[in-house]
């Protein structure tokens, strides 16, 4: 019993495998793949499951016989990304599984695991929801980002994604999360969407979310299916490169403050009095400025984001190394206005943002976050307690000339 496979295929989708596969031995099938050969389909399924999540491959490949094994996940995997490319052969013999590459220099064996059933995804039933390309969801799964890893706060570690229809043309999907420090709206408009679909909502575990965003990629086409009364069936494929990938999901019993996110967008933006735009790129050097002052959680240096007089200014507050004040190239309009930041909050937010970074903020008490607008994307960042830190003077920036030696220019008179 035998099946021959591209290398580069089973590369990766052992690798896509191994993002689910279970090693702490809580689940002893978790750190299996269950490989299944069908000789009728000219295929090869393999499939990992943690208890929660599953993903799915399936690989065109020369299949001789029906066959199927459980393997250590990460041994396979070790494996084949060792083995050159070119085609590799897998062969069934007793309790070992034999691979062998194109040119028979490498053989090796692996033992089969024994009493392991892990459930397969290929054949649920399944309800069409939405069809949205790979570049799309994959900015839908920026969210995660912004989702929380307290596990003492299930309702923030998840991603809520909503399919609405704005007009008879368009289908928006909302991918939106918060770990309570900062709140993101994703937006990204589906190929189509079925009737039943429009309307609904799905809240996903972050984890989940973030499988997603590691195994599709931007030219992959997706499907995304309701299968049962909780689990939901991502479906990814490429046409290209012959990828059939499968996630299936429960969806989670928490849900986050998905209303409450979006009124503090709107509320922010709508009272918002002060605009500033800046070079994304100038923003994360300010950043890396910052960071350079702090010691650590014991001495961290925070942001200060200051607008004087049409100016846009930040520093740091004082630490063991010293403090920073410094100019932010960018135009602004609006009053007066400053804000304390925690940086790694803040330097999420604008690794969402394109080029050129755009912001708005208000001076009125009441709504003091600062929201970040980009390409279909909204990022409120609350800002430290102003009684933490305190106000940071600036002084009045002057230009120092370089002292630039010029050579003295003699007239040369003929004789």
């Amino acid at each position: 019993m035998s099946a021959t496979l591209s290398r580069v295929n089973l590369y990766e989708a052992l690798t896509n495998a191994a993002r689910v596969a279970d090693k702490s031995g809580k689940l002893a099938f978790a750190k299996f793949a269950r490989i299944e050969a069908k000789a009728a389909d000219r295929n090869v399924m393999i499939t990992t499951f943690n208890g929660q999540t599953a993903i799915e491959s399936i690989l065109a490949g020369d299949v001789a016989d029906d066959m199927l094994a459980y393997l250590d996940t990460d041994t396979l995997l070790h494996l084949v990304t060792a083995m050159p490319e070119g085609a590799i052969t897998l062969t069934l013999k007793s309790n070992d599984l034999l691979l062998t590459t194109g040119d028979g220099k490498q053989k090796h064996n692996l033992k089969i695991g024994a009493d392991v059933e892990i459930p397969v995804i290929a054949g649920s039933t399944k309800t069409s929801m939405a069809r949205i390309s790979g570049i799309e969801l994959r900015r839908l799964c920026r969210a995660v980002k912004f989702a929380s890893t307290n596990e003492g706060q299930p309702s923030l570690m998840t991603v809520h994604v909503a399919f609405n229809k704005p007009d008879e043309k368009t289908v928006v999907v909302v991918a939106s999360a918060t770990d309570g420090f900062a709140a993101v709206q994703s937006l990204a408009p589906a190929i189509s969407c079925t009737k039943g679909a429009v309307g609904k909502a799905i809240t996903f575990p972050a984890s989940f979310v973030a499988l997603l965003l590691e195994a599709v990629r931007p030219d992959d086409q997706v499907e995304i299916h309701r299968s049962g009364e909780n689990r939901f069936i991502v479906v990814v494929t490429n046409d290209k490169t012959g990828k059939n990938l499968a996630l299936a999901s429960t969806e989670s019993a928490a849900v986050p403050p998905v209303k409450d996110i979006a009124e503090m967008i709107k509320s922010t933006k709508d009272k918002a009095n002060v605009t500033i735009e800046v070079e994304t790129a100038a923003l994360v050097n300010a950043l890396e400025i910052i960071g350079a002052y702090s010691n650590g959680d014991k001495d961290p240096a925070n942001l200060f984001l200051s607008v004087q007089a049409g100016v846009i200014r930040y520093a740091s507050n004082p630490t063991d190394n010293g403090q920073c004040r410094a100019v932010l190239d960018g135009t602004v309009a609006g009053p007066d206005t400053s804000r304390w930041f925690a940086p790694a909050i803040f330097r999420k937010a604008i690794s969402l943002m394109p080029e050129k970074t755009k912001a708005v903020l208000s001076t009125d008490l009441a709504a003091l976050p600062i929201l970040f607008v980009g390409d279909n994307v909204r990022v409120m960042v609350a800002p430290l307690a102003k009684s933490s830190q305190q106000e940071v003077e600036f002084d009045e920036g002057t230009v120092i000339e370089l002292p630039v030696q010029t050579k003295a220019s003699v007239e040369t008179v003929a004789a």
